[in-house]
């Protein structure tokens, strides 16, 4: 994403969509009572009513609503902010709903009454590059193919191998090439911007083999447990990955929901759940506010976001910090078992 301009003082930001993965911080952000500018395209009827031939076109227009309501799909290519006209524009009632859609390509200008500390760090974390790294997890019998992005974990594939006892060394060589062939098919594909091998036992250095050498280049090892989603999170923890991943922002919501789980887990400076959170923010209590974007997508289906924004607004007033994480991960699959919204504290209350 790209910043065009920005005025602090006016709460105005003029941003331009580079990607589908601008659009997830966007809606993090994006809150009713905002106004957006853009241009879009209106209907508009030509002609009055008498007419016979009166008809109905669409005409681009340049726009500014007050939003109510925003519309959004993980791994979806637009978003959809909705809410009433308040520009004067010849042939569009002042009052009239219209909703503004949001692509690759998007420019459109954001303007808040009061920009909060964590919408400024989703701004910050958008317009600088992270790298989308292609991570391979194997065995001799299953490889499982995916994306870590700034948007989250996206599943490529899952290919599965044909080993057989009697014909073991053949077939699962064989596997090996496959499993380096489909790496080198995404690496071209995506080109990201590291990518990791990783097996339990030995397996990674005989796909390593297959490999040639001048393929190898950013290519790094590493060990899991097991073949499955989970271990795509387990990797984020692993020391031998903090080089390739350490500004991702994956990473540090692994870490922080892990360290607030240890403080519940043993009673300590941790806590769950909208009314304990809630009762620790107006206290002043909270040091580190995290909620998961799945959360925020059911709050705004419930009309609950109104308390969201307020508890997050009231953290960051009292010096507390805000952490919006992708409810997909497993660090966010986490809290939201524990009901979306955690904590840690200052002190126990």
């Amino acid at each position: 994403m790209q910043i065009k301009s920005n005025f602090p003082k006016k709460g105005l930001m003029t941003l331009q969509v580079e990607s589908p993965d601008d659009l997830w911080f966007l809606q993090a952000i994006i809150e009713p009572g905002d106004h957006v500018q853009g241009r879009t395209l209106r209907k508009i009827k030509v002609g009055s009513d008498e007419e016979r031939k009166s008809s109905v076109i669409k005409r681009p227009v340049n726009l500014e609503i007050i939003v109510e309501r925003i519309e959004f799909a993980q791994f979806a290519t637009e978003l959809r902010i909705s809410g009433k006209v308040i520009s004067e524009i010849e042939d569009i009632p002042k009052g009239s709903y219209h909703t503004l859609t949001v692509e690759e390509g998007t420019i459109f200008t954001l303007i808040k009454g009061q920009w909060q500390e964590y919408q400024r760090k989703k701004i910050e974390e958008a317009t600088r590059p992270l790298p989308t790294i292609l991570v391979a997890v194997h065995d001799r019998e299953q490889a499982l193919f995916a994306l870590i992005k700034q948007q989250g974990i996206q599943m490529l594939s899952d290919m599965q191998g044909d080993v057989e006892k009697k014909s073991f060394q053949t077939k699962a060589g064989s596997f090996y090439q496959e499993i380096a062939q489909q790496m080198q098919t995404y690496k071209e594909r995506y080109k990201p911007g590291g990518i990791i091998l990783a097996s339990p036992a030995f397996f990674k250095e005989e796909v390593m083999k297959a490999i040639p050498e001048k393929e190898r280049k950013g290519l790094v090892l590493a060990t899991v447990s097991s073949v499955t989603k989970q271990a795509l999170t387990e990797l984020l923890r692993r020391q031998e990955v903090q080089g390739v991943l350490k500004e991702d922002m994956l990473t540090k919501e692994a870490h922080e929901v892990a360290r607030i789980l240890g403080e519940i887990s043993k009673g300590g400076k941790g806590i769950y759940g909208k009314d304990e959170v809630d009762k620790a923010c107006k206290s002043g209590a909270v040091e580190m506010l995290i909620i998961t974007d799945s959360k925020i997508l059911q709050a705004r289906q419930d009309a609950s976001i109104d308390d969201l924004i307020r508890m997050m607004k009231t953290v960051e007033s009292m010096n507390g910090k805000v952490l919006i994480i992708h409810g997909d991960s497993d660090a966010g699959m986490q809290a939201d078992g524990l009901g979306g919204i955690i904590a840690s504290l200052r002190y126990v209350v």
